[in-house]
């Protein structure tokens, strides 16, 4: 898997783009985010007996004339 994450320091809100491309399934997916929006992820996981939901949700923090960001991946495990 290869994440790569675009930010926008100039416009407020603070955004930052965030953009997947999976090999094993194939896959690309990319989403905008304002600080604290969670979104979820368009990919299937085998687990068993349980349903999964993925979601990446986005931090945003100006300090100066730099933005500090983390990325946090959710996993759901629904019976």
């Amino acid at each position: 898997m290869v994440m790569t994450v675009q930010a926008y320091g100039c416009r407020q809100p603070l955004r930052v783009t965030v953009t997947m491309d999976t090999y094993q399934p194939p896959m690309k997916w990319s989403h905008t985010f304002a600080d604290g929006e969670q979104a979820p992820l368009p990919m299937q996981v085998p687990a068993g007996y349980v349903n999964v939901t993925l979601s990446l949700q986005v931090e945003l923090k100006k300090a100066g004339e730099k933005i500090n960001y983390k990325v946090l991946w959710e996993t759901i495990l629904h019976d």
